[in-house]
């Protein structure tokens, strides 16, 4: 929206369509109490669908930190009706994701630690799949750093920490509980890592 020397925000929005699939669905029911071990066997097509998807998120940067943050909408339910199962069904989802970084002194000679990239973020999901009229979450938080590979441009080595939970144990569900880190390589066009020089 405006853009000057101290102060940028930025607006966006995208739209993902949605895309017809084609499913096989086999369903086999075991029992060993009865004279034969198949009790039910069946296969059937049906339509599925992926969801068309829109998102909209918003930044706001200085000199020193940016915050951001984003909203996207799914319906699985509006496209795919069909049940998995007796106590199963697609529903729409909403998910809402929010970071910000901070980076002291991006021009410090002196010390390494000022040039560093400091972020931290908190993510909310719905699982798109509703089991016994409950519908299960995600949240997670996460942190990193953004580690400059040289003294001027933008590349950099970046780290990431995820702490998170999904589900729930409630109704006799499955809440699942991780951790996970990433490590990561941005590499910027002004760096001129790939330019081959005439003369050393």
């Amino acid at each position: 929206i405006f853009n000057d020397d101290n102060h940028i925000l930025t607006v966006g929005a995208t739209y993902q369509p949605s895309m017809k699939l084609r499913a096989e669905m086999t369903r086999l029911i075991e029992g060993n109490n009865v004279a034969s071990d198949t009790v039910v066997f069946a296969e059937s097509r049906t339509r599925l669908a992926l969801p068309d998807a829109m998102t909209v998120g918003v930044t706001y940067q200085r000199r020193k930190y940016v915050i951001g943050a984003d909203y996207t909408y799914r319906n699985w339910g509006d496209k795919n009706d069909y049940k998995l199962s007796n106590n199963a069904k697609y529903i729409n989802t909403n998910a809402v994701n929010v970071g910000g970084q901070y980076t002291p002194n991006r021009g410090d000679v002196r010390k390494y630690l000022n040039r560093i990239s400091y972020r931290i973020g908190y993510k909310y999901s719905d699982y798109y799949v509703q089991f016994g009229g409950r519908k299960l979450k995600e949240q997670a938080i996460t942190c990193g750093f953004g580690l400059p590979l040289k003294m001027s441009g933008a590349s950099a080595i970046d780290i990431g920490f995820e702490y998170g939970v999904r589900g729930t144990t409630r109704d006799h569900l499955v809440r699942d509980t991780y951790f996970k880190f990433s490590v990561g390589l941005s590499l910027f066009g002004e760096d001129f890592w790939f330019m081959k020089r005439k003369y050393d």
